[in-house]
This record gives C-alpha cells, sequence and structure tokens, in this order.
C-alpha cells in the first residue's frame, strides 16, 4: 500500500531568464529572479511553518521545455549546460504576503547557464531519514531563457521575496552586465560542438 505524502512543493518564484555565462568566465550571470520553492505539509497541523528534522532539501536540474529529463545527466564538468548540481537546503522566513508565517523556503541563486536556449527546472523534495530517504513527485518551473551577452532585457531588481531571504542568508546574486571581452562565439551552440 502505496504512503500518502506528506508534503508538497509550491514554486513561490519563476525564474525568467539569464545571459550565458561564457565558460571559462569570472562573470556569473545568475538565473533571475532566482526560483524559490516552498514546502508545505499536505495535512494542515499545529506544526506548520518551519519544518523540523528530519532533514529536508530541495534538488534541481535543467531540463528541456518538451522534456522531463536531466538535461546534463552523464555529462562531464566540461560539457554542462548548468554550472553544478543544485541542492537547496531550507530557510524558516516569515511570509510577509501571508500573516507573517514562517514559512520553509529553498532557493536556488547561484545558478548560471552555459548554453544559450530555453530550459526548465525540475525540483524534487528528498526527505532523508536515519535509515532512508523519501523523494517526492517531482514539479516543474516555468521555461525561462537564456539569451546571448548583450541582452539587458532580462536584467531586473531583486524582488522583495529574495531580498527577505537575503535578510535571511541566503546568497542572491544580482544579475551582472555583459562581459563582452570574454564572449566566445562556441559558448552559444552545443555543448557538443555541433
Amino acid at each position: 500500500m502505496a504512503v500518502p505524502p506528506q508534503y508538497q512543493m509550491v514554486i513561490r518564484q519563476q525564474p525568467e531568464g539569464a545571459l550565458v555565462t561564457p565558460r571559462r568566465s569570472a562573470c556569473k550571470h545568475v538565473v533571475h529572479p532566482p526560483p524559490v520553492v516552498e514546502l508545505r505539509r499536505v495535512y494542515r497541523t499545529s506544526l506548520d511553518g518551519l519544518l523540523t528534522p528530519p532533514m529536508h532539501v530541495v534538488m534541481a536540474v535543467i531540463t528541456r521545455p518538451d522534456s522531463e529529463d536531466d538535461i546534463d545527466a552523464g555529462l562531464g564538468p566540461r560539457s554542462r549546460h548548468a554550472s553544478r548540481p543544485i541542492v537547496s537546503s531550507r530557510y524558516g522566513v516569515r511570509d510577509t504576503e501571508n500573516n507573517g508565517k514562517v514559512k520553509t523556503l529553498f532557493v536556488f541563486p547561484e545558478v548560471n547557464m552555459k548554453v544559450v536556449g530555453a530550459y526548465r527546472f525540475k525540483f524534487t523534495h528528498v526527505e532523508m531519514r536515519s535509515i532512508n530517504m523519501l523523494l517526492s513527485e517531482p514539479i516543474f518551473s516555468d521555461v525561462f531563457t537564456v539569451q546571448p551577452l548583450g541582452s539587458p532585457s532580462i536584467l531586473r531588481a531583486p524582488t522583495a521575496l529574495s531580498r527577505s531571504l537575503g535578510r535571511h542568508g541566503a546568497r542572491i546574486m544580482v544579475p551582472q552586465l555583459a562581459c563582452p571581452h570574454e564572449w566566445r562565439e562556441e559558448d552559444s551552440g552545443d555543448p557538443s560542438g555541433q
């Protein structure tokens, strides 16, 4: 008999876009605004808010808009579309949009993309227990677009939610302007070189 899920993921902040980050570049053009996932209990109790142990993390991978598969699965570091494996631990933040109640949020503020194109985030909640791990059904973000350097339209001021997370210790990076001197034509294409 299947065990009903205890938690539900809700995307509180959708990614919109990013400038491409050339490989070996010192400039990191992060996805903006950083996606934020809230973890809620399916059955609401007096314990709602900041979750207690066991440990909770949310993992993210990058997919194509029409696929559920990790686009970087099996690729080496020099060929990946995204900057790194992406895992977020929790932040307990008072939600100014919901009477100041404490919410459990997971933020992904340092993701930069190496290849121009359209992508989605795929999020999976992992509940770590003393003897095993429980994985949730994944959810997907809206499609976001990675643009060539010199496309300033995606640059935005930090959102209210990003600023709140920053005050609670999350390292929220502000999108940078392009670094044209570091641009290489090969960074706009497929990582396989085709």
